[in-house]
């Protein structure tokens, strides 16, 4: 089948034989449970690509990493495998190829010499560094002799790292010139670590000494030994060593979760089954949960009917840490796929496309942000003909129509290097209008995934067929999935449609929490389930809508139970928003924000000739944003994408205080995925969320006081100069370049108009009940 192609007739996953062609309008399908209880849950449900059982294995007899790394490597030993470029002394080069079989080479001799450094069967490796072409060899080659990999995303504190070398027990950590500095301020407290190996710099490094490390990184790392990636591979193929190829059933990796902490409030009636802890837990996957995953995974990468071929080019743009990016590098690798490294430093990203030229790309909506925001600043400067053109050809068709192709797209395809077929998003919903973007632009698939570490990185992802957005998809073809109830906040599975906490069972989830016994027995359950902890809604199709976590839903002082995290990724696609904070709790009857803008969306407003006068004398962004003028602006626009979203009258921001800056990991205000921490958040506006509440209750005490004066007209009582401010919120704003939809949601000026003060400013939702 031409569907099955293997690039030249190679190898093809056997997998892939075993599914079908899935229709949009019904992605799942119900299987009996022997184990369903006589309530209060679905029935489990399985993706309809399905023919048969849940997929375990992606090739025969491949039940280990090893051996599907082998099987990869005998069919393709003189094809590309990793590719990375090269560090010239003043500038990054082309990129350099390393053969299936050259790095299968490779990965021996390293593990020979991990095992010289005195490591041994079920040994922990912590990989604390950027994407490499070492990383790959240094975790082959710890599977190859049954060592567990422990990944430390490069961007973590140097407290938190310290936290998993010493949880895990890691006895060697591979780790950067980037990294090696905080290393080295905590390893003296990670008693167990007794040799560090550096990766180099670059694979053409001048200034080495001991065994290849830069001068530079040189560090006192007390009783920890320091050596060289090349001095360990090196010393690894004069004293070869015989692999220990795991069982399949042996752990494979540490995988350790963000950490997350429930806020300490009311309005949770009963505790989340699933514990918080703002410490990372260190989640046990087997080598079998792997390749299961990796079976599941394959058929869900479809674009224009065919899946992953050997003659794909991945560019792995995000950290190999994480958990959904490591399996994806490892199942593409077992495809015959060839990996490409990213440049060190965000700003390579153009450069390293359009030399790499992949075929499937990998990254977050805030990585399809920049993308779009480079694009479209080459529409903003181009000639009004050709912004003419962009539109057209958007609306008629787009990308795959020739014509438009050759008068506005393939330019664009150029910038990502001409080949691109698929590109997969994850961590959070990608906005509607960035997925038709990228869809249109560069006339490909579009694939969006419900990452979770217990679920070996990935519980489902979407169809690109499938039009519809904000939903998750169906589940991988190796586990599945049902809802149970979560009466305590509200999500029951007998409500149309049926909502509640996502539970997922099959090969493809984890095994345990490593060292905690009380967190393993709570979120796996006896008959094989994870009970997630998210909250998600079976849609009409068989698609799954993810809700928000349950911690991150409370329960307001009127009886409404809201998701904030959901609701915080709805009022992100304002123009004005860089970052947002939603609160809300059982003691007040309405939510409130606190907002980071755009500097440059809210200085371009302030400038409009409307409402200039409005703002005169602040010519300060920061000055700006204590005008109450420009609070009531962004609360008018929030308030406009929530009521064009269908949101309900409760779950509308009624005030907002609004800062310039960034919340960063480093402060642990957010995770490496850019998610909350909402305790440590809470805990420092503590003070403005207080005052923003006893702000609406003021102004709630003068309404009532006033009602007798208080003009029949809503509208009208917005000041003169809120209204006019306010009916000017949607405008174009070439600065700021991110897709936001938030022009779109305030699709017209009286939209935002009509959000008099007394409507934006109300303490209760009795005003609005009927949006």
């Amino acid at each position: 089948m031409d569907r099955l192609r293997g690039g030249g007739g190679r190898r093809v996953p056997e997998v892939l034989r075993q599914v079908a062609a899935v229709e949009v309008r019904r992605q799942t399908i119900e299987v009996d449970d022997p184990c369903a209880r006589s309530g209060g849950e679905t029935l489990p449900r399985r993706t309809a690509r399905l023919s048969g059982e849940l997929l375990s294995l992606l090739f025969p007899h491949s039940t280990t990493l090893p051996h599907a790394f082998k099987g990869a490597t005998e069919s393709n030993r003189n094809r590309a495998a990793v590719s990375a470029r090269v560090w010239t002394g003043d500038k990054w080069g082309a990129y350099e190829c390393t053969t299936y079989g050259a790095l299968s080479a490779r990965v021996d001799n390293f593990g020979s010499g991990l095992r010289n450094l005195g490591l041994r069967s079920g040994d922990f490796l912590a990989i604390w560094a950027d994407n490499s072409v070492e990383w790959v060899v240094a975790s082959l080659a710890a599977f190859a002799h049954s060592l567990v990999v422990v990944p430390i995303r490069p961007d973590v504190s140097p407290t938190t790292a310290r936290h998993i070398l010493t949880h895990s027990n890691a006895k060697v950590v591979i780790c950067s010139h980037a990294t090696l500095p905080d290393l080295a301020s905590v390893i003296k407290k990670c008693k167990k670590v007794s040799h560090a190996v550096a990766i180099p710099r670059s694979q053409k490094s001048k200034g080495s000494s001991k065994g290849g490390v830069e001068l530079e990184d040189m560090r006192d790392l007390g009783k920890c030994q320091l050596r060289s990636f090349a001095e360990v591979e090196t010393n690894g193929s004069q004293k070869p060593i015989k692999p220990i190829i795991p069982d399949a059933s042996s752990p494979a990796v540490i995988a350790y979760t963000e950490g997350h902490k429930s806020p300490s409030s009311p309005s949770y009636p009963t505790p989340p089954r699933r514990p918080s802890s703002p410490t990372p837990k260190g989640v046990e996957i087997s080598h079998a949960a792997l390749v299961a995953t990796q079976a599941g995974l394959v058929p869900m990468l479809e674009a224009g009917g065919e899946w992953v071929v050997d003659s794909d080019v991945f560019y792995a743009h995000n950290t190999f840490a994480s958990t959904f990016h490591f399996t994806l590098l490892f199942t593409l690798l077992a495809c015959g796929a060839t990996i490409g490294m990213p440049s060190e430093g965000d700003e390579n990203l153009a450069a390293d496309v359009e030399k790499l030229r992949p075929t499937i790309f990998a990254g977050t909506p805030e990585v399809y942000q920049r993308i779009y925001t480079r694009l479209m600043q080459l529409v903003a400067q181009s000639s009004t003909l050709k912004k003419w053109m962009f539109k057209k050809g958007g609306t008629e068709g787009g990308g795959g129509v020739s014509v438009w192709d050759g008068l506005v797209f393939n330019n664009f395809k150029a910038s990502m290097g001409g080949r691109v077929r698929l590109f997969l998003s994850s961590d959070y919903p990608l906005p509607p209008n960035t997925r038709h973007f990228l869809q249109i632009c560069f006339n490909c698939a579009v694939v969006e995934v419900y990452t979770l570490t217990e679920a070996v990185g990935i519980v489902s992802a979407t169809n690109p067929s499938d039009p519809a957005s904000l939903h998750v998809g169906s589940p991988i073809a190796s586990l599945e999935v049902k809802l149970i109830d979560a009466k305590a906040l509200g999500f029951v599975t007998s409500h149309k449609p049926p909502s509640g906490e996502i539970c997922i069972r099959g090969m493809s989830v984890a095994q345990r929490y490593l060292d905690d016994d009380a967190l393993t027995d709570a979120v796996f359950d006896e008959d094989g389930w994870v009970h997630t902890g998210d909250i998600g809604t079976w849609n009409e199709n068989g698609t799954l809508t993810l809700v928000d976590r349950k911690e991150n839903i409370v329960k307001l002082q009127g009886g409404d139970f809201v998701a904030l995290g959901k609701m915080e990724g709805l009022y992100a696609r304002s123009q004005f928003v860089q970052q947002i904070y939603v609160h809300g709790d059982d003691t007040e009857p309405c939510l409130v924000a606190i907002v980071l803008v755009h500097p440059s969306v809210v200085r371009s407003f302030a400038s409009k000739p409307a409402v200039r006068h409005q703002f005169e004398g602040q010519s300060e962004v920061s000055e700006l944003i204590e005008n109450p003028i420009m609070r009531n602006v962004v609360v008018a626009d929030l308030r406009a994408i929530g009521k064009s979203l269908g949101v309900r009258s409760c779950e509308l921001v009624r005030a907002v205080h609004l800062e310039i800056g960034e919340w960063t990991v480093g402060e642990g205000l957010v995770t490496p995925n850019k998610r909350l921490h909402r305790n440590a958040l809470h805990s420092k506006y503590r003070d403005e969320i207080a005052e923003l509440y006893a702000e609406l209750k003021r102004k709630a005490r003068e309404a009532v006081e006033g009602e007798d004066d208080m003009p029949s007209s809503p509208s009208s009582s917005m000041s003169s100069p809120s209204r006019a401010a306010a009916s000017q919120v949607q405008f174009s704003d070439t600065s700021r370049s991110a897709p936001s939809s938030a022009s779109s949601a305030a699709s017209s000026s009286s939209a935002c108009a009509s959000v008099s003060s007394a409507d934006s400013d109300s303490y209760s939702d009795s005003d609005d009940s009927s949006s």
